[in-house]
């Protein structure tokens, strides 16, 4: 089964925007991810182990491709973004 844990599965199939799937039930039990764009994979379960490498794959789409937080994701993605990973943390 696949499970997309970082962009919400409502997103507006027009726009362009990449997100982390994992295989399996929940994000505690995945045991492979992978990382679509459009639902195209980018990079497959065997190059994205866990969760830290998916989370970090995720984030460098975004800032390689100047691709903008869609609008249902941008308050989970910023807060992960700021405070978590303290990535331009004072906005």
């Amino acid at each position: 089964m696949v499970w997309h844990a970082l962009s919400p599965q409502w997103h507006s199939s027009k726009k362009t925007h990449p997100e982390a799937d994992c295989f399996w039930d929940s994000v505690l039990e995945a045991n492979g991810w992978m990382l679509t764009v459009n639902g195209k994979v980018l990079i497959g379960p065997q190059e994205l182990p866990d969760f830290d490498s998916a989370l970090a794959a995720l984030f460098s789409c975004f800032y390689s491709f100047n691709i903008q937080y869609q609008m249902e994701a941008e308050n989970p993605l910023e807060f992960i973004q700021r405070l978590i990973l303290r990535i331009n943390p004072e906005g």
